[in-house]
C-alpha cells in the first residue's frame, strides 16, 4: 500500500495471528486480564523482567489494554492461548524494533504451571 497523503488515515493490516499444533498467538482481549495476572503477579515468572510483579489486578488490566494496541514496526504483543480449550496462558512479543538494522528484542511470559513443556520456544 502506498504511503498515505497528509491528513488521510491509512488502513492498517490485520493483526497477524499465528498458530502451531498446540498454541495460537492472537491479539489480546479484555477477558485475558485474569489469566495474565497469573503471570504478571507471579514473582518467579517476573524474575527477568524489567519491572516488579503486579500486586494489583488493575496494574495487569492496564498492561493488557495497552497490549491491545497494534503498533507494528515498534512492538507487537500476542496473547498465547492453548489450541485445545482456548485458554490464555501468557504472551510473547517483540519490542525495541530497529527496522533499519532489521533487529528486535523478543520477550515471553508464561504461567508457571505451563513451564517445562517447550511452549515458550514454540510460541
Amino acid at each position: 500500500m502506498a504511503p498515505a497523503a497528509r491528513g488521510v488515515v491509512r488502513e492498517l493490516a490485520p493483526f497477524p495471528a499465528l498458530a502451531t499444533a498446540r498454541l495460537r498467538r492472537r491479539s489480546f482481549r479484555v477477558e485475558d486480564v485474569d489469566a495474565m495476572h497469573a503471570c504478571y503477579g507471579d514473582a518467579e515468572a517476573m524474575r527477568f523482567w524489567n519491572r516488579p510483579p503486579h500486586a494489583k489486578r488493575s496494574e495487569t488490566e492496564r498492561v493488557v489494554r495497552r497490549s491491545m494496541v497494534f503498533a507494528p514496526g515498534k512492538r507487537l504483543l500476542w496473547a498465547v492461548e492453548e489450541a485445545a480449550g482456548g485458554q490464555c496462558i501468557g504472551m510473547v512479543n517483540y519490542h525495541n524494533a530497529d527496522l533499519a538494522h532489521r533487529r528486535a528484542e523478543i520477550g515471553y511470559l508464561l504461567r508457571r504451571d505451563r513451564w517445562g513443556r517447550g511452549l515458550a520456544r514454540e510460541a
